[in-house]
């Protein structure tokens, strides 16, 4: 279906006669397309039971075009199509952070480009909107949603397990959750905000950049440390595989690195002494999209100003050199994979013929 996608843009302007260039901030509507999929096309991949606080949950991740896609709950009940395109039409302030949780189309309550002109004697030729980064976000984004059935979903990529510490309680809990990392939600137990099956983003960063996500078929390397630790395990997680998926060897791996850089970006606004060692982090600004080869030179960049930052990013260093080296290890399998398939004469990217 065609959605109208509402975000928020930068512009500059000259008034009439004026000498100064000002900035302003507007908001456009971006046609984008929602894929609606009949629920035969998109089958169940795994199904998970997971208990958390006292909540007992089964919920089914859905296959579809090459992705995972995982339920979306808003104040613990299953989100429809319905209820969300009324509250977008309601309540776009709420109903974006479904489509995009960390705000990096919509945050502000502005006017339009029209409206705008309309009221300002701007000088001819003088006005610079900046929406075309918006415009492929909202894309991006409303790429990521599919209306399957009577739910909501989101693709999320391959379920992990999040090794979570209890110090307290010396245990750790190990619970499956996405590979993604954008998706929040609040506090649970007060049914506040949109929810996706498995740990919030606040616990997955932490996971991540300490190295505590663990594929479905790592996890088992993960308990002899942990058990060394004095740390009993207790999993509040069960997953089912009901098709030939395999998730992906370097998803955990990759995840840790993506964890460790945003946490880099999340604390230097107000860390001067780390933007000053990596100039990289200057622009914390919530519209820019990285990539994985762009994480890794950041974490890259961080260990190599070890010198200059010293206490207290001792430990934090260290943490990013593990989640660096393996993906290194992960990636050094995959050139294996390939030049032992190139000695066979066999290219990974061609498809057998039938």
């Amino acid at each position: 279906m065609i959605f109208q996608y509402r975000f928020t843009y930068r512009a500059e302007y000259f008034l009439w006669k004026g000498k100064k260039k000002r900035p302003v901030f507007l908001t456009a509507l971006q046609p984008v397309e929602i894929a609606e999929v009949d629920p035969a096309a998109a089958p169940p991949a795994y199904r998970i039971l997971s208990e958390d606080r006292g909540y007992r949950e089964t919920h089914e991740v859905r296959s579809f075009g090459g992705m995972l896609w995982w339920q979306i709950f808003d104040h613990a009940d299953p989100l429809t199509p319905a209820a969300f395109l009324a509250l977008a039409s309601a309540n776009w302030e709420r109903a974006s952070r479904v489509l995009d949780p960390t705000s990096r189309t919509y945050y502000l309550d502005a006017s339009s480009a029209e409206v705008f002109l309309a009221q300002r004697r701007v000088s001819k030729g003088k006005f610079w909107p900046e929406c075309e980064p918006q415009e492929r976000q909202a894309k991006h984004d409303a790429s990521k949603l599919m209306f399957c059935g009577d739910y909501v979903y989101v693709a999320a990529g391959d379920p992990v397990w999040y090794a979570i510490c209890d110090e307290a309680a010396g245990r750790v809990d190990f619970v499956i959750g996405h590979s993604d990392l954008d998706r929040y939600y609040l506090d649970r137990p007060y049914g506040v905000g949109f929810f996706t099956p498995g740990p919030d983003r606040k616990n997955r960063i932490s996971c991540g950049r300490r190295s505590h996500v663990f594929g479905l078929d790592e996890v088992s390397s993960a308990l002899p440390a942990l058990a060394e630790s004095g740390h009993e395990p207790r999993f509040g997680s069960e997953i089912v595989s009901l098709s030939e998926h395999h998730p992906r060897a370097s998803a955990a791996a990759e995840l840790c690195v993506r964890a460790s850089a945003e946490h880099l970006r999340e604390i230097a606004w107000r860390k001067p002494e780390l933007r000053k060692a990596i100039p990289e982090l200057e622009d914390t600004s919530r519209d820019g999209q990285t990539d994985l080869p762009a994480d890794k030179s950041l974490l890259a960049r961080f260990v190599e100003s070890r010198p200059a930052l010293r206490k207290p990013y001792e430990q934090p260093i260290v943490e990013a050199q593990a989640v660096l080296d393996r993906l290194a290890r992960h990636e050094c399998l995959a050139d294996d994979d390939e030049a032992a398939l190139a000695s066979l004469g066999f290219d990974s990217r061609d498809v057998p013929p039938a």
